[in-house]
């Protein structure tokens, strides 16, 4: 990580337009946003983290089926499965707010006959996938109205104690979640 550090740095002083860090360390995460701006880096990166964030978004919704993120992490698209008994089925779309509680976008609605791109008018029925976007906050509040909720998983186990389990143990503590990692060396 300091080798790294110090290439960006000797780079940015040698005229570099920018920079970008692989910083691995786990002393560090908490201090790469500061790092970045102090040392002027483009951007810092660390792919353990950036995985454990990719496999704790996963474990956060279980129940949609697809799932993929943009605008920098900010807004995801899920695929929201509408299941017997649902609080969706038999409504149309123009009603999903006052089901849901929530502003989402839904982008497309998978039928047995075919992808539809739904108008206010598209009435939802057991069996389709929506596929929603929204940010993180709007698509876990949606998760909870929708009484998908209970799918959510409350305890994990990790089996290997890497950097990628240790960042993926915390956030998960933090949320709430039980945790337990197992690895031989005790040390680690």
């Amino acid at each position: 990580d300091e080798l790294n550090l110090l290439t960006c740095l000797t780079a940015k002083k040698l005229g570099a337009r920018g920079t970008i860090a692989r910083v691995r360390n786990p002393e560090y995460s908490d201090q790469l946003v500061a790092m970045q701006d102090e040392l002027g880096l483009s951007m810092t990166v660390n792919p353990e983290a950036a995985a454990a964030q990719e496999a704790y978004q996963l474990l956060q919704f279980p129940s949609f089926l697809k799932r993929d993120t943009f605008a920098q992490g900010r807004v995801e698209i899920v695929g929201v499965p509408v299941e017997k008994g649902s609080k969706l089925c038999g409504i149309p779309l123009s009603k999903l707010y006052e089901i849901a509680k929530v502003s989402v976008l839904v982008c497309a609605v998978q039928r047995e006959d075919g992808i539809h791109v739904p108008s206010g008018t598209f009435t939802i029925q057991e069996g389709d996938t929506l596929f929603v976007t929204a940010g993180i906050g709007s698509l876990t509040t949606l998760v909870r109205n929708l009484g998908l909720e209970e799918k959510r998983v409350r305890s994990l186990l990790i089996i290997g104690g890497s950097r990628i389990a240790l960042y993926l143990a915390r956030r998960c503590l933090d949320s709430g979640m039980a945790v337990k990692i197992i690895e031989r060396d005790h040390q680690r």
